[in-house]
């Protein structure tokens, strides 16, 4: 069985020698390796160049900057695995990845396998997206009820690289990334989530996501964050995938895009006073999705920002300690 891992490379020079190393050191011979030069003005192209003479499974495409969804789409077209993988070129893969390939490959193909991984901090890391709720290496059929478990207790399907999709479940099911958005994980894996038939749950782990680098969009967080979350969430609930969901799913959903709505609008008092305006209406659009939630600081929000506006009830909600 043969996989397709896809590194966009963008102004990485210092990250991409270990990260396409890593690759390399994997125990696993079928492997297309796949690196998607995003127009990167450093070195990184002459770096993609130099692994490609030395390893014929490795295909370098050089194109125009189009932004990290584009270069996965890049990735997906020119990818002949039976599955495909996503890495991020200043994050690693761990030699766990050998084993899971091997098992993964004696199975039957399924739409999607499903991994914990590695957050690395400055001074320490963890395991996260365990959940005990699912089995180990079981095999699936993705029934709302399951659907309901992974969105609740998994953070769903985020991030991309934490999973193993099959390439004919993407291209059957038109699941290219959607373009222009800095949050294009939570988007594409809301509508795997909704076309889901069958997926693998491992507790294992194989991706080393390094946490706390000051050009990360999550440290960047601003009202390009907030419009495209908002964007995002107004897009999901109003398309025929949701609509033909099963209410407990739609319920499901609607939590998960709350949550991110919430973590966005924390930044809100951040922004001067024009782009607070333009937040604001954004928020009007989407605000309802927060009284799914099951926590009490994100219904709290809902409730107070239309009594108190925004502002003050971020600062409220900060005097309470209420998250």
């Amino acid at each position: 069985m043969k996989f397709s891992i896809i590194v966009p490379v963008y102004k990485v020079e210092e990250h991409l020698f270990s990260c396409i190393s890593s690759i390399l050191a994997l125990q696993y011979d079928d492997l297309e390796i796949i690196l998607v030069d995003d127009g990167s003005p450093d070195n990184c192209p002459k770096i993609c160049d130099d692994f490609a003479k030395k390893d014929n499974r490795i295909k370098v495409i050089h194109q125009k900057n189009g932004g990290l969804s584009n270069a996965r789409n890049t990735g997906i077209k020119h990818a002949t695995g039976d599955y495909i993988i996503f890495v991020d070129s200043d994050d690693s893969v761990d030699g766990n990845l050998s084993s899971i390939l091997h098992s993964l490959s004696s199975k039957p193909i399924v739409d999607i396998l499903i991994a914990n991984y590695k957050r690395i901090f400055l001074d320490h890391f963890k395991i996260e997206g365990n959940n005990s709720l699912l089995k180990d290496n079981y095999l699936y059929e993705a029934s709302d009820n399951i659907k309901t478990i992974l969105l609740e207790h998994t953070n769903g399907l985020c991030p991309v690289w934490k999973n193993i999709v099959s390439r004919a479940f993407i291209i059957e099911n038109n699941l290219f990334f959607k373009e222009g958005y800095i949050h294009e994980d939570l988007d594409w894996t809301l509508r795997v989530i909704m076309r889901l038939e069958s997926f693998i749950y491992t507790n294992n782990w194989w991706y080393n996501y390094v946490s706390e680098r000051p050009c990360s969009i999550m440290n960047t967080m601003g009202l390009k964050s907030i419009n495209h979350i908002c964007d995002i969430s107004y897009d999901i609930v109003a398309s025929q995938d949701f609509i033909k969901q099963s209410k407990s799913l739609q319920k499901s959903i609607k939590l998960a895009l709350g949550l991110s709505i919430y973590s966005t609008f924390r930044y809100y008092n951040k922004l001067d006073s024009n782009k607070q305006k333009e937040a604001l209406e954004k928020y009007k659009k989407v605000a309802m999705l927060l009284k799914y939630s099951k926590k009490i600081g994100h219904r709290a929000f809902y409730i107070l920002s239309r009594i108190t506006g925004i502002k003050m009830a971020l600062k409220l909600l900060q005097a309470l300690n209420i998250n």
